[in-house]
């Protein structure tokens, strides 16, 4: 396949795993629209510490399964293999979905005591979100297992679902009980969510043969190699939802919740934005990676066909996030929250970053160096997460705060590539490091015209050029047929 072929390809797995997320964007996007006019930031603000009191938990009880046990289901020897590794599976991540319940139920009172202080309705909200882990958990199992059997169209609607979900059943109980509405929905919306998985893990299974009974002795073998690879990829999600949590707590105690909601909403847009390009590195570029991990020039070609790529989508959209974010909140929320516009274009910035330093990451995953992987991912990043953001807001408030997020993503850049350039002598083309820097100084150029011209006639005109360089440079990767040797010859 030469290149043109192949950014087609790239461009093309973009647009379906991409699409999906932009449908899942709306609809969360909606629902935040909705939630701001019941509930208000205050309201906002309680579901925002509730969400990220119950993640740890969900992070650690999973043990990393649901992402180790894609592979290791994937590379069964046979279908009868494949059908009795999911039921070990299964049977592992039920007694994980049970014991976190539990102890949820346990901790309420302390987590309501920690995260609200006196608020005496905290530990009935705590109470009545508990069961929301072991559900999660579930739906996490099923689509893993739909995962591993390359369903693609199951996996993209298991990945819409929850927001659906999540507009269907939580706005009208919000609308009936408000702020008491806030823990029962989580529930609810992560139950339905399980189910609906559930279902479609059965029409992908349906094609596997019957492998009879199966042993508890097996169901432990089978969990404990599946959780041997997990636990690395656990341990990150749980710290990241530690810090997460840490953050929001901080938030809470010195500006109160309603700095927590603006934060929050601020961080899930973005979130959404960059999930549009992300969600295709995941599950498209991943594998591929996996495949070509032992061969060095495959993998340079690969990295560099993906990134450039992704930058060049990721420039416009981070464009179109900065002009456009007055009319994104004005659209979407409610005037409360007019003080988030300079946060979200401040932070849209981090859309670009990560086109830049994501296909890097995902290296030492698909190479297995653990090593790497937990300098980089877990030390590294939970550390600057915690030591340049938390400080920017305390000294500078919420708009501190956004500038501490992106300030710590720009460092995410020359870390991750350095660390992949020396552990593995991956390097980007010239014209990738090219492009970074002037697609970047236009962008900055930008943020700073929005936020201290605050005027179109300059900043349209640079939204302009950002496109038009994006499309011209995109449209003539599509055109060349020629071979991939200026990858090494420029890198």
């Amino acid at each position: 396949m030469n290149k043109a072929e192949t950014s087609r390809a790239i461009l093309k797995g973009t647009a379906i795993f991409g699409g999906t997320q932009a449908v899942t964007m709306f609809l969360n996007l909606v629902k935040g629209k909705c939630v701001a006019i019941l509930l208000g930031a205050y309201g906002m603000g309680i579901s925002s510490l509730l969400s990220s009191a119950i993640a740890p938990l969900h992070q650690f009880f999973s043990f990393g399964m649901s992402v180790s046990a894609v592979s290791h289901i994937s590379s069964a020897p046979d279908a009868v293999a494949m059908r009795r590794r999911i039921i070990a599976f299964r049977r592992g991540m039920t007694l994980a979905a049970l014991l976190a319940t539990a102890i949820l139920l346990l901790l309420s009172p302390l987590l309501a005591d920690a995260t609200f202080g006196a608020d005496g309705s905290a530990t009935t909200w705590f109470l009545l979100a508990s069961p929301s882990v072991g559900f999660l958990i579930l739906a996490s199992c099923e689509s893993a297992v739909i995962q591993s059997q390359r369903a693609l169209r199951a996996i993209a609607l298991t990945t819409a679902a929850p927001a659906l979900l999540g507009v269907l059943v939580s706005l009208p109980l919000f609308w009936l009980w408000g702020i008491r509405g806030i823990a029962p929905s989580l529930t609810l919306v992560a139950l339905l969510t399980w189910v609906y998985a559930r279902c479609k893990s059965r029409v992908v299974e349906a094609a596997l043969p019957c492998a009879g009974r199966q042993t508890w002795r097996e169901t432990y073998g089978v969990c404990r190699q599946i959780m041997s690879f997990g636990l690395l990829s656990m341990s990150a999600s749980l710290i990241g939802a530690l810090v997460v949590y840490l953050t929001n707590a901080v938030i809470n105690h010195t500006g109160g919740t309603r700095e927590v909601a603006f934060y929050q909403t601020t961080v899930t847009i973005t979130a959404q934005f960059a999930s549009i390009l992300t969600y295709a590195l995941s599950t498209d570029f991943f594998p591929q990676l996996s495949r070509s991990a032992s061969d060095r020039a495959s993998l340079l070609r690969l990295v560099n066909r993906y990134a450039h790529i992704m930058l060049l989508l990721a420039a416009p959209l981070t464009a179109v996030a900065v002009v456009a974010a007055p009319l994104i909140v004005r659209v979407l929320l409610t005037p409360e929250f007019d003080a988030i516009v300079p946060l979200l274009q401040v932070m849209s910035l981090t859309l670009y970053m990560r086109a830049f330093f994501y296909p890097l990451d995902y290296i030492s995953m698909a190479k297995a160096d653990k090593k790497l992987y937990f300098c980089v991912e877990i030390l590294y990043c939970n550390l600057k997460n915690i030591l340049i953001p938390i400080p920017a807001y305390l000294l500078w408030g919420i708009s501190g705060l956004a500038l501490g997020v992106a300030v710590a993503t720009l460092l995410d850049m020359p870390v991750s590539y350095l660390a992949v350039r020396r552990r593995y002598g991956i390097v980007y083309s010239r014209a990738m490091l090219s492009h970074t820097l002037l697609f970047g100084i236009l962008l900055l150029a930008l943020v700073l015209s929005v936020l201290y011209a605050g005027s179109l006639l300059l900043s349209l005109p640079l939204l302009l050029i950002i496109l038009a360089l994006s499309l011209c440079t995109l449209r003539g990767k599509l055109r060349r047929t020629r071979g991939e040797s200026g990858y090494s010859a420029n890198a």
